[in-house]
C-alpha cells in the first residue's frame, strides 16, 4: 500500500535566479521508485510503498537530462544532491539545507555552438579541404574538475608530482592504446604527438617538440628521455606546492591551475578516467556545406562550458563512428559561445559527398571510383612511352597515384581492373521529359597486346540503386536512422532496354509515406554504373559510352555542352567534354559521351632466388649452398671477379608492375645493390631476361665494403657479413579508388664468408 512521504527541501542561500527542482526516490536496489517536483519547499511522494528510511533521495535542478534520468549514477554525475535524512520522535523527516557548493552549479545557461566538419580529400593528386555534409555530430559537456577532484582517490593524486617534478619518469603504456577512441585524428588544441620510446612500451609524458634529449637506463635498457618545455613552463610556486607531497595542497593547486595541467595530463593516459568525464547534451547534423549551428543548455559549473565533439557518418546503411579522439587532448576548454569550431576528420571511409547543385541540363562525369579523374585517362591512340628500353602504349591508362598505392615513376602507366564504378553528377533540371534515362555500353577495340580487336556493343546492365537516409516517427519522437534505396535500373522504356533512371536532385520526390526529411547518402553524386571488368571479353582496350534517352525511350541527341568533365589539373572548375570524348552527329550534336579504358586483371609475381657463385672463376654459376641456410663462400684470392650473383623475379603478364629491391648489410642499415623500376625491362643495375628474371653479378669486395678485411691480433682476417634481400612488387591496376591486387613482399637472407 502506498505511503505518502513529504520531503522538505531547504536551500542554504537563496539563488540569484529562480530554480525549478526535482526530487527522486531510489530503492535499495538502485531502482527509481518515484520522482516529484519541489513545490513550496517540499516534494510530495505519493506512490512509495516502504518507509522513508528504505529509500535514497536525491535533489536536482529540473532539466531535460534530469527529467530523463533513471539511475543514481546519472543523477550523481549531473551533480544531484543526496541529503541525509533525520527523523524526530513522530517520524517526521528533516534534512540540512542544500549546500551552496551545489546551488552555485545548478543554474542553467544557453549557449550558441557553431562549427564545421572538414576533411582533406585527394582526387587524382589534387588535395583540398572539403566539407563533410550530413554527418552526425555529438556535442558533449566535460565535467568540471572542481566537481571531479574531490572524488579522485588519494593514490592517484599523490602520483601527480612525480610526473611533473620528475618528467624523466617513464609510464607503462596501457594495452590497448586508449586514445583516441575510433579512427586516429590530429588534435586541434594540443598538437604534441604521443611518441613511444625505442625498445620499450614506455614514453615520457612531457615530451614535446624541441625538448632537450638525454639518456637514462631502465634495467638493462637505455632509452632516450626528453625534458619537456611544458614541464619547464610550470611556475616555481606550483612546483613548490607539489613538492609538499600534501594531498590537500596538491588538490588545491590542481583546482586553481588546471589549465596549466591539461596539456601535461593529455600525455598521461592513466589519469584520463579520473580527470575527464563527459555527458552528451545534444546531437546535430551537418548541412550540405558541412556546417552545424545549434543552441545548448548547460549547468554553469563554472563560467563557460567545456565541450567535446565526436562524429558519426552514415556508411553502408549504418551510423559509424569516424571521429572520436580522446577527451583529454581534444576538449574545447572554456568554450566561448558562438565561436566556430573546426573538426577535421581523417577517416578514409568518409567520401566527398558535398557539392554544389548543377543548374540547367548538365551531366558531370567525374571519376572512376572515388579518386580517378576521368580527364586523366589517356585517349590519344598515338602516345607511346619508352621505359627501360621498351615501348608501351599509354592509351586507356591513367596516371593516378593513390593513398597506399603510389605511382612511383609518374606518367600514364596504370590500367584498370576489378569492379568498376563511374561517378557522375546530374544537374538540377534532370530528369526531364527530354532526358530521363541513361545507358552505358562497352566494346572491345584492342587486345591486351594492343593489336586490333572487333567486338559489338554490350550494355553494362548490372542493377544500380541509390541509397538515401530518412527520419521517421515513433510515437511523438522523430528517429533519424531510416535507410532505403531507390533502384535506378535496368528498366525498359518503349523499345529500349537496359536503361537506368536519372535520380532527382532530392529524394523527397521518390520517398514513400512516413519517410521524413530524406537525403541521398551519396549527396549529389551517383555511382551510375558498376561492372566487373574481369568478366568482359578478356583484357585489353575498351570503349565505353553513355547515351541519354527521352521519357518514351527514344535516343536523346543533345548539345555537346551537356556533357561536362573535371578540369584535368585542378578537378574544378568543370569543363566541356573535349571532342575526343564525344560522339557527334553530322549536325554537331552529341549522340553519346565516350572514353577509352584499358583493363588488365592480372596479379603480379615476385620471388627471390638463391645466391649463386662462380667458384672456379670460369663463368659457371651454381647455387652457393645446397641447403637453405644462406651461407655463401667466396674465393678471396680472386676478389676482383664478379663471383656473387643476386637474382630475383618480378613479373606481371603485361608489365604493369613496379619492383623495389633492397639489399641491406649487417645491422647498421647500409643499403647496397638496390634498385627500383618498372618490370618491363632491364635497369641500370639488373639485367632482365625473357622470363622477367633480373640478375647482376657482384664482387665480394663490393658487397662487403667496410667488412671486407679486419685486423685481429695484428693479423689480417678475411671479411664476412650478413645480408637481407627485400623484394616488393607492386601491381599497377586500379579500380579508381584503390589498387586491385595486393603487393608482393618477400625476403631472403645470406651471409658472405671466405671459402
Amino acid at each position: 500500500m502506498a505511503t505518502p512521504i513529504s520531503l522538505p527541501v531547504v536551500l542554504q542561500s537563496k539563488p540569484a535566479e529562480e530554480l525549478s527542482l526535482l526530487a527522486f526516490a531510489f530503492d535499495r536496489k538502485g531502482r527509481l521508485a518515484e520522482k516529484a517536483p519541489v513545490v513550496k519547499g517540499k516534494a510530495d511522494f505519493k506512490q512509495l510503498d516502504q518507509p522513508a528510511r528504505e529509500y535514497r533521495f536525491l535533489i536536482a535542478p529540473q532539466h531535460e537530462k534530469t527529467e530523463n534520468a533513471d539511475s543514481l549514477q546519472v543523477l550523481l554525475d549531473l551533480k544531484a544532491y543526496e541529503p541525509v535524512l533525520e527523523f524526530d520522535a513522530k517520524g517526521n523527516i528533516s534534512i540540512l539545507p542544500v549546500p551552496d557548493s551545489y546551488i552555485r552549479f545548478w543554474p542553467i545557461r544557453k549557449c550558441r555552438v557553431k562549427g564545421k566538419l572538414i576533411k582533406a580529400f585527394t582526387v587524382h593528386g589534387v588535395t583540398e579541404d572539403k566539407p563533410v555534409c550530413r554527418a552526425r555530430v555529438h556535442i558533449c559537456e566535460v565535467d568540471k574538475i572542481s566537481w571531479l577532484l574531490p572524488k579522485i582517490p588519494d593514490f592517484i593524486i599523490e602520483r601527480i608530482p612525480d610526473y611533473v617534478l620528475e618528467p624523466d619518469l617513464p609510464i607503462p603504456l596501457p594495452e590497448p592504446w586508449p586514445d583516441p577512441i575510433g579512427p586516429i585524428v590530429l588534435p586541434e588544441r594540443f598538437n604534441t604527438p604521443l611518441r613511444p620510446v625505442a625498445g620499450n612500451r614506455l614514453f615520457n609524458p612531457l615530451a614535446a617538440p624541441g625538448a632537450t634529449v638525454r639518456k637514462q637506463k631502465i634495467g638493462s635498457t637505455e632509452i632516450k628521455i626528453e625534458e619537456s618545455k611544458l614541464a619547464a613552463s610550470i611556475s616555481p610556486e606550483i612546483k613548490a606546492a607539489l613538492s609538499t607531497r600534501n594531498i590537500g595542497t596538491i588538490r588545491k593547486t590542481l583546482l586553481e591551475n588546471i589549465q596549466v595541467f591539461h596539456p601535461i595530463f593529455c600525455k598521461i593516459p592513466f589519469l584520463w578516467p579520473y580527470f575527464y568525464r563527459h555527458d552528451e547534451i545534444k546531437v546535430v547534423y551537418t548541412d550540405d556545406f558541412g556546417r552545424f549551428d545549434t543552441e545548448i543548455s548547460y549547468f554553469i559549473f563554472g563560467d563557460k562550458p567545456d565541450l567535446y565533439f565526436w562524429v558519426e557518418y552514415f556508411i553502408d546503411g549504418v551510423w559509424t563512428t569516424v571521429y572520436r579522439p580522446g577527451i583529454a587532448c581534444h576538449t574545447w576548454w572554456d568554450y566561448v559561445c558562438g565561436t566556430e569550431v573546426t573538426l577535421r576528420i581523417t577517416d578514409p571511409r568518409v567520401p566527398w559527398r558535398c557539392g554544389n547543385i548543377l543548374y540547367g541540363s548538365t551531366i558531370w562525369i567525374k571519376t572512376i571510383g572515388e579518386s580517378t579523374n576521368v580527364s586523366r585517362i589517356r585517349q590519344s591512340p598515338t602516345t607511346a612511352t619508352t621505359a627501360h628500353g621498351h615501348v608501351y602504349h599509354e592509351q586507356g591508362l591513367t596516371d593516378v597515384s593513390l593513398d597506399h598505392s603510389p605511382n612511383r615513376f609518374g606518367g600514364y602507366r596504370r590500367p584498370f581492373g576489378g569492379v568498376i564504378t563511374i561517378r557522375v553528377q546530374f544537374s538540377f533540371d534532370l530528369p526531364s521529359a527530354n532526358i530521363k534515362y541513361y545507358r552505358w555500353s562497352a566494346r572491345k577495340v584492342k587486345n591486351a597486346d594492343m593489336t586490333p580487336a572487333s567486338g559489338g556493343w554490350v550494355p553494362l546492365a548490372n542493377p544500380v540503386a541509390k541509397g538515401y537516409a530518412y527520419s521517421y516517427l515513433v510515437g511523438a519522437v522523430i528517429k533519424p536512422d531510416g535507410y532505403a534505396s531507390y533502384p535506378l535500373g535496368p528498366v525498359v522504356a518503349g523499345t529500349s532496354q537496359n536503361l537506368f533512371i536519372i535520380p532527382p536532385v532530392e529524394p523527397s520526390a521518390i520517398a514513400t509515406a512516413g519517410q521524413l526529411f530524406p537525403w541521398w547518402s551519396t549527396g549529389q553524386d551517383t555511382f551510375c554504373v558498376n561492372f566487373d571488368s574481369d568478366a568482359m571479353q578478356g583484357d585489353g582496350l575498351y570503349e565505353l559510352k553513355m547515351e541519354l534517352f527521352k521519357s518514351n525511350g527514344t535516343l536523346a541527341v543533345v548539345a555537346p555542352s551537356v556533357y561536362q568533365m573535371p578540369h584535368p589539373d585542378t578537378f574544378t572548375p568543370i569543363i566541356d567534354a573535349p571532342a575526343v570524348n564525344l560522339e557527334l552527329n553530322g549536325a554537331g550534336q552529341a549522340v553519346a559521351f565516350k572514353m577509352l579504358m584499358r583493363f588488365d586483371n592480372n596479379a603480379a609475381e615476385g620471388e627471390i632466388y638463391k645466391i649463386k657463385t662462380d667458384p672456379e672463376n670460369d663463368g659457371t654459376f651454381v647455387d652457393a649452398s645446397p641447403d637453405c641456410c644462406g651461407f655463401v663462400p667466396y674465393n678471396s684470392a680472386a676478389d676482383t671477379n664478379n663471383q656473387v650473383r643476386i637474382s630475383f623475379r618480378a613479373y606481371q603478364p603485361h608489365n604493369f608492375a613496379d619492383f623495389v629491391l633492397s639489399v641491406i648489410k649487417g645491422t647498421c642499415g647500409d643499403t647496397l645493390a638496390s634498385d627500383t623500376a618498372m618490370v618491363i625491362g632491364s635497369t641500370a643495375k639488373y639485367t632482365r631476361n625473357f622470363q622477367s628474371v633480373f640478375s647482376h653479378d657482384y664482387s665480394p669486395k663490393a658487397l662487403l665494403g667496410e667488412c671486407a678485411l679486419k685486423i685481429v691480433d695484428g693479423a689480417q682476417v678475411e671479411g664476412k657479413a650478413a645480408f637481407a634481400e627485400l623484394l616488393h612488387v607492386q601491381p599497377l591496376a586500379v579500380n579508381g579508388t584503390s589498387q586491385v591486387f595486393g603487393n608482393i613482399n618477400t625476403a631472403a637472407a645470406f651471409a658472405l664468408e671466405p671459402a
